[in-house]
């Protein structure tokens, strides 16, 4: 699990669709954040990180509950078959 937090590269490992969104993602907020940063004061800059950083974690719950909210809509409109 720490190797899937941290994105560390695994010898031998192929990249993943999902690694290659996150890393995208990843690129995408750090240049936005090094944007609005840029003539901040160190605490301002470190308020921000945190602001995004709890946005980005929010972001993900939201998108893992309405997967989740659609995979249980999606099981209620499947045809019920005998066994």
């Amino acid at each position: 699990m720490l190797v899937e937090e941290m994105r560390i590269e695994l010898p031998g490992g192929a990249k993943q669709p999902e690694d290659l969104a996150a890393e995208l993602e990843d690129d995408r907020t750090g240049k936005e954040y090094e944007r609005r940063a840029e003539s901040m004061p160190t605490e301002q800059a470190a308020a921000l990180a945190v602001e995004m950083s709890n946005q980005r974690k929010q972001a993900a719950i939201d998108a893992e509950k309405t997967a989740g909210e659609l995979a249980a809509a999606q099981e209620l409109k499947a045809p019920v078959t005998d066994r």
